[in-house]
């Protein structure tokens, strides 16, 4: 048990709620790409970082390991990196998912579900102002990312399809870095925000299909500049070992 000193008085620490908090943070350090897909961790690094002993840590990383975020190579721990044809699915999976669960949200919301929409809505409105003001801000994309998170458990919620939400939840993890990596490129977050804004109109309008159509659609164009940019990582990276080797 670990202890720590507070206005002198000694504060015991409990090794599981150390366990946990650690698991957070190394979690949250691959989801926002602070570990980058490739990267190899080890126990001694992040033990020293995290300020904990090696055995919660080797805990830890097989725990994400077990979610997929980290894989064993050579016997060492490596974020995992995730292949184009595994990112082409699960766009595709999105595609097919969330385009019938705005199509849904747009048939089957109530009133009071309409009214939050356009809450939303306003917001979003600001965001865009803040950017003008503001450029890129990792504040900015973390404002836009919580609110992308409230904006589509709304649209589950108005769908009443609580089995697609838990497939989306399981992609979650993945998706996440995916988004992470999306926003950072210009240009992009102006994009998002404006495709998320005509899916809102479309679904206030209870404009099912069109709902449907502009959510597949926003989704396709991140697939298709996630992917581009993929492939010249790919191809540089290889370039690079072929002029190693000559």
């Amino acid at each position: 048990m670990k202890k720590i000193l507070s206005n002198k008085k000694e504060i015991k620490v409990k090794p599981k709620k150390l366990k946990e908090k650690a698991y957070n943070k190394i979690k949250n350090m691959i989801l926002n790409l602070e570990l980058h897909p490739g990267q190899i961790v080890t126990e001694s690094n992040l033990s020293k970082t995290l300020d904990i002993s090696r055995t919660p840590i080797r805990e830890i990383l097989k725990d994400l390991e077990r979610e997929g975020l980290i894989i064993t190579k050579n016997r060492k721990k490596i974020v995992y990196e995730l292949t184009i044809k595994e990112v082409e699915e699960i766009f595709d999976m999105k595609k097919i998912i969330e385009g019938n669960i705005v199509k849904w949200a747009a048939e089957r919301g109530k009133e009071e579900d309409f009214l939050k929409l356009k809450k939303i809505l306003i917001e979003i409105q600001q965001v865009f102002i803040d950017k003008s003001e503001n450029n890129y801000t990792t504040e900015l994309i973390n404002s836009w990312i919580e609110m992308d998170k409230k904006l589509h458990s709304l649209f589950f919620k108005m769908a009443g399809n609580n089995k697609a939400e838990e497939i989306i939840a399981r992609l979650n993890p993945q998706w996440y870095r995916l988004k992470v990596g999306i926003l950072a490129i210009e240009g992009r977050i102006e994009k998002s925000l404006f495709e998320h804004k005509l899916i809102i109109e479309a679904i206030i309008e209870k404009d099912a299909e069109l709902a449907k159509e502009l959510m597949q659609s926003h989704l396709e164009n991140l697939k298709v500049v996630l992917i581009n940019i993929m492939r010249i990582f790919y191809y540089s990276r290889s370039s690079i070992k072929i002029l190693k080797n000559i």
